[in-house]
């Protein structure tokens, strides 16, 4: 599943734009989640590239997010638009996690089968 595009900027009266660092931000998180998807959705992918995403995404991903949501009122960053982005960055972490087992060999439990509805 895609991720949406950062919304426009509503600028104030002053003109001010958007931040450079914080179109950055999102451009990066942007690619990482590009790039962990595909390798997972080849099927064909290595331990060592797995746990490269993990690590990738835990050191840089999760602290730009956190980033962002200090950033959010000042640079009109939506709520909506935050917890979309990390409730997919949490998913594909969790895709990784089953990944790093799959290759492992060891039992991968089906959590993308899981939904709040079946629980009892």
């Amino acid at each position: 599943m895609p991720l949406l595009p950062l919304p426009p900027f509503s600028a104030n009266s002053a003109g001010i734009s958007r931040l450079p660092d914080v179109t950055r931000a999102v451009g990066t998180l942007q690619q990482m989640y590009f790039t962990a998807t595909s390798m997972l959705t080849s099927g064909t992918f290595e331990l060592q590239r797995v746990r490269a995403h993990q690590d990738l995404l835990f050191k840089t991903g999760l602290p730009l997010l956190a980033t962002l949501e200090e950033v959010a009122e000042a640079e009109s960053i939506p709520t909506d638009w935050l917890h979309d982005m990390a409730e997919k960055f949490s998913a594909l972490l969790l895709e990784l996690l089953e990944a790093e087992k799959a290759v492992e060999g060891r039992c991968v439990p089906l959590l993308s089968t899981f939904t709040w509805d079946s629980y009892p």
